[in-house]
């Protein structure tokens, strides 16, 4: 099976724009259960703009 990355890195990007990262934050804490301090600190505008880089959008 053949992956277009380019694609792929696009398709990530289009889902990046219109993802809530503070849901998503609040969500994986639920999942983590006890861990979720670990979240604590985590600036998700700057994951986001680390991630935009990374998928050049």
């Amino acid at each position: 099976m053949d992956f277009d990355l380019d694609k792929l890195k696009d398709q990530a990007g289009d889902l990046l724009e219109g993802a809530d990262l503070n849901e998503l934050k609040e969500k994986a804490g639920d999942l983590l259960g006890d861990k979720a301090d670990i979240l604590d600190n985590v600036d998700m505008d700057d994951v986001k703009d680390k991630l935009s880089g990374f998928l050049d959008k």
